[in-house]
């Protein structure tokens, strides 16, 4: 099965945005979270050219990504039944429920 990867961010970047309000406060670190993941998840950006191109520490920036693959794990796995292949990639998902407290 071939999953786009830019149709699974467009459908849960809105969710995740919210998701990551609820536990965050300040809302330029609800940006600096989905900018961490974008990056280095979807768009293929080393964390090392993301720490260059936002002018932090590269362990700032591998907190940075650890957090926010953090927040996008647990709100997958509360709203989706992820297929997986051998090696743990998402092969594929599919909504639990019409009602997914996050989507």
């Amino acid at each position: 099965m071939d999953v786009c990867i830019k149709c699974i961010w467009e459908e849960f970047k809105i969710p995740l945005k919210k998701y990551i309000k609820k536990r965050v406060s300040n809302e330029q670190d609800v940006e600096d979270i989905l900018q961490a993941i974008l990056q280095t998840e979807f768009q293929n950006m080393t964390q090392k050219e993301l720490s260059d191109k936002l002018g932090i520490s590269i362990s700032g920036t591998k907190s940075r990504v650890q957090r926010a693959r953090k927040m996008l794990k647990e709100m997958l796995l509360g709203c989706c039944e992820l297929e997986m292949d051998r090696r743990g990639n998402i092969i594929g998902y599919k909504h639990k429920s019409s009602q997914c407290k996050y989507c």
